[in-house]
């Protein structure tokens, strides 16, 4: 809405570069997976759980088909000191295991490919499919 609201009050949008990503959990993916990491800790299986196969966007490809629709110009600013470029819900050293369809838990390890949990490396939607997703379209 913060795009919405400065489109229309000043005629531009911002973004920062370089070319940030994003996941895109909608709230019904959210309440899966909370209800999926409490199944599996009230069954006694404690621990970290991150959702795999999560789709990223790129918010450079959302916010020119925003300015688009929306007929507005974007301006580029530089990343925040405390803004990241992509999201990582996977660090080195860390070992997803898949415990549930939607569901992988953190272990200790190395040698898996984790890309999957990495938002500039993940299946990427289009940014109509980002704008459908949200209710823009």
């Amino acid at each position: 809405q913060v795009w919405k609201i400065n489109a229309d009050k000043h005629g531009i949008i911002q973004v920062r570069t370089p070319e940030p990503t994003r996941f895109l959990l909608t709230f019904k993916d959210a309440v899966a997976i909370v209800e999926d990491a409490m199944r599996l800790v009230e069954a006694g299986d404690e621990g970290i759980y991150v959702p795999h196969n999560l789709r990223a966007f790129s918010l450079h490809d959302v916010a020119e088909w925003f300015a688009e629709k929306y007929s507005c110009t974007i301006e580029v600013e530089s990343l925040l000191p405390y803004e990241k470029v992509n999201e990582r819900l996977v660090a080195d050293g860390e070992l997803p295991v898949s415990v549930s369809p939607i569901l992988s838990k953190i272990v200790p390890g190395w040698g898996q490919d984790i890309s999957m949990f990495q938002s500039d490396k993940a299946e990427r939607l289009s940014a109509e499919a980002v704008a459908e997703i949200l209710g823009w379209i």
